[in-house]
């Protein structure tokens, strides 16, 4: 079961269950909590939890720090509760507790957190003052450390203004509520709960005891009347989660909340939608995750209403809707893209959606993963659920920026810390590693998994000696990451000098990787952002030649021209195999002899691939011929080749399936290309090894 909550600003009024569901169909869910009006609930004092009339340490006191232990349900109410408490629900306690406890961030810190926030409050509900009320209890990022303004907060929460029986007398509904026209403006702050990634050690997954409440951004919103009939649609939170309508008096009304955004401000505009794919890798009609208030009536409710998404955690498992999830992957990607579009130029985004469940397993989905405009996010608890990985989602979202703004050449697959490469996936996993930690402004890379999801892994952007061992190179996503995070990083998450805009950045892949005649890399990367930034050429070539790319040169090219390391470090031996990284391939010439090997694994590894460049003089018809020349003993060969220009690849390509040759005929134009030659043998087959060809183009 999972309850939201509709929540005055300056406190608690307690309404009937919202509903959070898909768009096509609103399942209401939770259970009806009491009716009381905001007069009479603001009459008590703000921390007067069960609303008794008084502060106590043995009810109000014991119930905050229940609640920010994650205790829930009848656990959290047990002997907690006044003798005269009007509201002894426990669902009606959770709710107001949600909104309440925003207010005790005493240290100022950003957080609510049980042993700073929930200690002091009890020390103070037991007396205590002074030094003994904060001495250890505020966090090392506290802005607030003083006993005098601590208590002073502490007394003001804690004071009651006309507190009276909600039972007696009639209800109150003056004030807030109160209006002398016909129209009535509503004023909305939309939040979710995010679970936040654990600090102390490397692989100890997600804190549940550091939840935060934030605001959901930029999100559609719509007002509906009670038959789900518009009344006003085309709404959007703010930055804040905030939004303002003005709504006859007399109309009852329910808000909804989409987890989608559909932002157009400055020139910049993009539709990010979260819907729910139920598991399918192929969904035909998955409905957008929305965020339901309960019916309400201008003329009897707050003004002020707070809705909110739960986590659905409730102490040890998820036991109630996980209704966060979407709207906390839809923020992480609004993060992402406010942060590369810092700056003066104009973005026109493709519509990205995103599909999550909780029953997206790593048996049916496999894993979370961009491709085609769309990104699938794992949900299976206590195995693989990514909703609150930050990293892993902006990292998918990179590939999005990649594959709309940029280009991608990766051929994707399996790959980690330590891989030797081929050098496209390389350079779009070690960017987009690197883009997640410059956006959350962290310098680690965070997936949390398991039972719980209490354990997974923190990957360092910035200490390199982490993984001691690893081999540096083109060929390593290590060593983009380091350098693409080292390059914009800022002093707060920076062991060096550099820290360049994000305009740098946007050039580099946006205005010059598309443009080049070779295949999205570190070392085209590196030319554009160069360009970017022509002040700090030299820094950034001392910066990546100290990841073991291009020693010795004092310029880098597309093609990585001059490049001398052939992963000789990794204990490997390569021969002709992966240098030069480009081989040039006359036109019209005699066939030239390339070689490719499985040495460091199949697939996308280093070594798999061959690339060449050629340059085409005369428009015309050519023939292109791929032979054999050395393979295993007793293997089949299957050559296979892709060529493309600056700007697309050239069909058909050489993929026929013909044994030991492949001969294509295309029509190109004047201009630079580059190709890439492997055997199906080492990419995808049963026998990989050490694979030759002749290769010529000539016109027919």
């Amino acid at each position: 079961m999972n309850v939201f909550r509709i929540m005055g600003l300056a406190s608690c009024i307690l309404v009937n269950t919202v509903a959070f569901a898909q768009e096509q169909n609103p399942v209401l869910i939770g259970k009806a909590l009491s009716e009381l009006t905001q007069a009479e609930v603001d009459g008590f004092a703000k921390i007067d939890i069960d609303l008794d009339g008084s502060v106590q340490l043995t009810t109000d006191g014991l119930l905050i720090l229940r609640y920010l232990f994650l205790y829930r349900g009848n656990r959290l109410i047990e002997n907690a509760l006044g003798p005269g408490a009007q509201i002894t629900d426990f669902v009606d306690i959770e709710n107001r507790l949600a909104s309440q406890v925003l207010l005790l961030d005493l240290d100022q810190d950003g957080s609510v957190l049980p042993f700073t926030d929930g200690i002091m409050t009890m020390r103070f509900l037991a007396g205590l003052r002074n030094l003994k009320l904060v001495a250890d209890a505020t966090s090392l990022t506290a802005e607030n450390i003083d006993a005098e303004s601590v208590a002073s907060l502490l007394t003001d929460l804690s004071a009651s203004t006309n507190a009276k029986n909600i039972d007696s007398g009639s209800s109150d509904n003056t004030g807030t509520n109160a209006s002398n026209g016909s129209e009535k403006t509503i004023q909305l702050t939309a939040l979710y709960e995010r679970i936040v990634p654990c600090e102390d050690r490397s692989n100890c997954g997600l804190d549940y005891a550091a939840m935060q409440s934030l605001p959901i951004r930029f999100a559609e919103v719509e007002i509906l009347d009670p038959d789900n009939n518009l009344l006003l649609q085309n709404l959007s939170t703010d930055e804040k989660g905030s939004i303002s309508f003005d709504l006859d008096n007399q109309q009852p009304f329910k808000i909804r909340v989409y987890a989608r955004s559909l932002y157009a401000q400055d020139n910049k505009q993009w539709t990010v939608t979260v819907k729910d794919n139920e598991g399918q890798t192929n969904p035909s009609d998955a409905a957008v995750f929305v965020l339901d208030s309960r019916i309400l009536n201008p003329d009897e409710d707050s003004s002020a209403i707070t809705l909110v998404a739960r986590s659905g955690w409730s102490g040890a498992a998820y036991t109630d809707e996980r209704s966060s999830a979407p709207f906390a992957i839809l923020d992480s990607i609004i993060s992402a893209s406010l942060f590369v579009t810092a700056e003066d130029r104009s973005f026109n985004l493709r519509p990205l959606t995103v599909y999550w469940s909780a029953d997206n397993t790593t048996s049916n989905v496999g894993t979370s993963y961009y491709l085609a405009d769309t990104i699938f996010v794992l949900g299976d608890a206590n195995e693989d659920t990514d909703e609150f990985d930050q990293s892993v989602i902006i990292h998918e979202w990179g590939h999005y920026y990649q594959d709309v703004l940029s280009k991608d050449d990766s051929v994707g697959g399996m790959h980690g810390s330590g891989d030797l490469l081929d050098l496209r996936v390389a350079f779009s996993e070690g960017w987009a590693n690197a883009l997640s930690g410059l956006v959350q402004g962290t310098n680690a890379y965070r997936d949390s998994s398991g039972p719980n999801q209490g354990s997974g892994f923190s990957l360092s952007l910035e200490d390199e000696n982490q993984f001691s061992g690893t081999t540096k190179g083109w060929f390593s996503e290590d060593s983009v990451q380091y350098f693409v995070f080292d390059a914009f990083d800022q002093p707060a998450t920076d062991d060096d000098a550099l820290a360049l805009p994000i305009s740098a950045m946007n050039q580099a892949m946006i205005d010059s990787i598309p443009s080049l005649p070779a295949a999205s890399s570190i070392f085209g990367f590196f030319g554009g952002l160069a360009d970017a930034a022509p002040n700090q050429r030299l820094t950034l070539l001392s910066r990546i030649q100290g990841e073991d790319i291009a020693a010795g040169l004092a310029s880098i090219d597309a093609f990585g021209t001059g490049e001398i390391n052939a992963a000789q470090n990794s204990g490997l031996s390569f021969s002709n195999e992966v240098l030069p990284v480009y081989v040039t391939l006359p036109v019209s010439a005699d066939p030239l002899t390339i070689c490719q090997v499985a040495l460091a694994g199949t697939e996308n590894k280093l070594g798999v691939f061959r690339f060449l460049r050629f340059d085409i003089p005369e428009a015309r018809s050519y023939e292109v011929t791929l032979k054999t020349t050395e393979q295993p003993e007793g293997v089949r060969s299957d050559p296979d080749f892709e060529i493309f220009s600056s700007s697309h690849a050239v069909l058909p390509k050489g993929f026929s399936g013909e044994i030991a040759q492949e001969q294509q005929t295309l029509q190109l134009e004047v201009g630079a290309y580059w190709m890439v030659v492997a055997d199906y043998n080492n990419n995808g087959g049963d026998n990989p090894g050490r694979y030759c060809q002749s290769i010529e183009i000539a016109p027919t």
